[in-house]
């Protein structure tokens, strides 16, 4: 049962990096049920990669310029 909610969890998480051109903000994953814990080891594991103040690229840490605005605007809150 835990492998398929973290299945779940990695599917929606993708799914939303997309939507956002690979970017997620801490309370995004936070939302998606990851504990800070868990976000400090894929910080470590290079997994997440941070761009701003609770701003993270997902996967690698290059992103399109559409991933470098969507970041900048994210960062800049609600």
């Amino acid at each position: 049962m835990g492998d398929q909610i973290s299945e779940s969890r990695s599917r929606a998480t993708w799914v939303l990096a997309r939507r956002q051109h690979g970017v997620l903000t801490r309370s995004d994953l936070l939302g998606l049920g990851y504990t800070s814990k868990a976000i400090r080891h894929r910080v470590q594991r290079g997994r997440l990669h941070p761009v701003f103040h609770g701003v993270y690229a997902v996967g690698r840490a290059h992103l399109s310029r559409e991933g470098r605005s969507m970041a900048a605007v994210v960062a800049c809150g609600p």
